[in-house]
This record gives C-alpha cells, sequence and structure tokens, in this order.
C-alpha cells in the first residue's frame, strides 16, 4: 500500500491579521484595559488555534487567559475553539467596568456593566453570579493585577506575585 501525501494548500489568513492591525492602534496611554478568559481550554489548544496571536495567553484556573489589548482576542479565540468567552473591561479615568459574554450558538453577545450602559450586548445580571469588580476577577480567576500593574501586590496577598 502507498501513502500518498496531501499537498499543503495555503492556510486561509485567520483573522489574526486583522487583529494585529488592531491592536498595533490601540493607544499605550489608553485608561482602557482589556482582560479576557476562555472557558475549559488548554494552553495547547489555544496556541494551536491561533499561532500567531500577538496577545499574552497564560493558562489559569478556568481555561485560558488573554492579555488582550481591545478584547478582539478573546472572542475570536472562543469562536474558533466554540467555548465561553469573558471580555472584562476596566476603565482607569472614571472606574467603570463592563464584562462581555460570548456562548456558543447564541445570537447576541451577554453584557455586565457597571458606571456605564453597554450599548449593543444583551444586558445580563452578573458574571457567574458576581457582580462586584473583585468578584468578577475572582470567579474568572483573573489576577487583579492584570487590571492594576502599578498597585502595590502586599496590599493585595491573595492574587499572589
Amino acid at each position: 500500500m502507498t501513502l500518498i501525501k496531501k499537498p499543503k494548500l495555503p492556510l486561509e489568513e485567520p483573522p489574526v491579521a486583522a487583529l494585529r492591525s488592531c491592536e498595533d492602534l490601540a493607544p499605550a496611554d489608553s485608561p482602557v484595559v482589556a482582560v479576557g478568559v476562555v472557558d475549559n481550554v488548554t494552553l495547547a489548544q489555544a496556541c494551536r488555534a491561533m499561532p500567531c496571536v500577538k496577545a499574552r495567553l497564560t493558562s489559569n484556573g478556568r481555561g485560558v487567559l488573554v492579555d488582550d489589548a481591545l478584547g478582539v482576542t478573546t472572542v475570536t479565540l472562543g469562536m474558533k475553539l466554540q467555548r465561553c468567552a469573558f471580555t472584562l473591561f476596566y476603565d482607569r479615568a472614571d472606574r467603570s467596568f463592563m464584562c462581555t459574554v460570548w456562548r456558543p450558538g447564541q445570537a447576541a453577545d451577554e453584557c455586565f456593566a457597571v458606571g456605564r450602559p453597554a450599548v449593543n450586548y444583551r444586558p445580563i445580571d452578573s458574571i457567574l453570579g458576581e457582580t462586584t469588580l473583585d468578584g468578577i476577577l475572582r470567579v474568572l480567576d483573573i489576577p487583579r493585577r492584570a487590571l492594576f500593574p502599578d498597585e502595590e501586590l502586599d496590599a493585595w496577598p491573595m492574587w499572589g506575585n
């Protein structure tokens, strides 16, 4: 029996190129910080799904933590892997925050917002039962330093180093 190798087809250009161009446009001094979590995904699965992603990916207790400049990478990764994706946006200037939720098979993204209304999202009452920023960070296993990198870590020993 002779095995015939399939010819290597050029890979379809993933939305990563678009993500890179969007992330490059994010102002470095923006008061808005975004960090995301994709549920039930390993770091290896995430890296295979988006091998050229510019955002930093890290394992966490729920799946993969995404250091996401504009919040696009988290949702794209969730869509590619058909997993729930949470993106937390925090505005350091006015201390408002919102957390969007993308779920496979759902027509509209959900959003829990504090401080200003979220437009273009279906409003929800909480994120996994939590309504405070610290509660949402805890339930999504997002280190506080992801939103507050300049804060004294000794003041928040529960978040580690």
